[in-house]
């Protein structure tokens, strides 16, 4: 991930909405930009982010059945526990679908979860569904 920081006015939004450092910086880098300082985390970036997680989840599950035979039980476990991150990292994505953050340079000034005014909005804009 990116290195951002954060305006004392983010870190502000960021713990009144629940959302993380890590949030903010999975935005910034898997988002597209709306407007030049303006970076939303649109349905083609959740569709993007969580196939290619469930696709590392299915050649681990794979690479797991195929190969436990000669593994021992830390492999297996680490595997395991592996997938499992993946899943929550899924959920945690899809959660994020259509939050945003206001970006001056590498500086967040602030962020938001969408509200249905905002969905309507992206909605009606084919350049922001997709």
């Amino acid at each position: 991930m990116t290195i951002l920081s954060f305006s004392q006015h983010a870190r502000a939004r960021m713990q009144q909405r629940s959302l993380s450092a890590w949030d903010c910086e999975f935005i910034a880098k898997s988002g597209t930009a709306i407007r030049r300082d303006r970076i939303q985390l649109l349905d083609r970036d959740v569709r993007r982010e969580t196939t290619a997680r469930t696709l590392a989840i299915a050649r681990l599950a794979r690479d797991l059945k195929v190969r436990s035979v000669d593994r021992g039980p830390a492999d297996i476990s680490r595997h395991q526990s592996r997938i499992q991150a993946l899943k929550r990292e899924i959920e945690r994505i899809e959660k994020l679908r259509g939050a945003l953050i206001v970006q001056v340079g590498a500086t967040v000034v602030t962020c938001m979860h969408p509200n249905e005014r905002s969905k309507r909005r992206a909605s009606r804009h084919p350049r922001l569904r997709a």
